[in-house]
């Protein structure tokens, strides 16, 4: 069975959702295999100064705080109030791109680190640089740094195979983030459209594993 996460490092409700989906990870990740795929939100004529979406992210953000238990944090709300941060889903997800080619494992939780880098902390989507920082901080294979990890993510390989996860999003017909699809018995579910908690599906997963056997 396979597990399809489709998030973006600049979907606020894919940062609420970050915690049911580590929790899914934790009871299922020796069941199932788990895929994180980054959908390209924010792109082309959608790229823009946080400025423009300030007065609906103000209005936004209670409810995903309310409803996930996650906060944003004062150096994304300083962002916020600046309204000069570019968001742009691109760079973040090359970021993450690189990381599966690297071969390094916790995939979902760097998904995670992404966000908190950004939610939290209030990180440039566009800065590679600090994107490459925080890779090594997070963990990278051994002797690899954080100009290796710079140099792949400048590469415009790195940029193909985040717009491939763009493609496949597409493909699969997703209308929102997060997402959560289900590959089972050769055929695909769609079990969150939006956020979900953890524990609505468990069982549903749970009823679709039985369809493997």
């Amino acid at each position: 069975m396979q597990i399809l996460y489709f998030f973006d490092p600049l979907c606020g409700w894919c940062y609420g959702f970050s915690p049911a989906i580590a929790e899914v990870y934790k009871q299922w990740h020796n069941k199932a295999t788990v895929r994180v795929i980054s959908g390209g939100m924010v792109r082309g004529e959608r790229v823009g100064p946080i400025g423009d979406m300030a007065d609906y992210l103000k209005k936004a953000f209670p409810d995903v705080e309310a409803r996930c238990g996650v906060r944003f944090g004062p150096g994304f709300i300083d962002q916020l109030e600046k309204g000069t941060m570019i968001l742009d889903s691109t760079p973040p997800s090359r970021a993450l791109a690189v990381y599966r080619a690297i071969g390094s494992q916790h995939e979902l939780r760097y998904a995670a680190h992404l966000q908190h880098a950004i939610y939290s902390e209030g990180a440039e989507p566009n800065d590679l640089q600090g994107w490459a920082d925080r890779a090594e901080k997070f963990g990278l294979r051994p002797g690899y740094t954080a100009a290796d990890f710079l140099a792949q993510l400048e590469d415009p390989t790195s940029l193909e195979q985040a717009e491939y996860g763009f493609y496949e999003s597409q493909q699969f017909g997703v209308q929102g983030f997060p997402s959560v699809v289900v590959h089972s018995a050769d055929q695909y579910y769609l079990i969150a459209r939006g956020y979900r908690p953890a524990s609505e599906l468990f069982p549903i997963l749970e009823e679709l594993a039985a369809k493997e056997v």
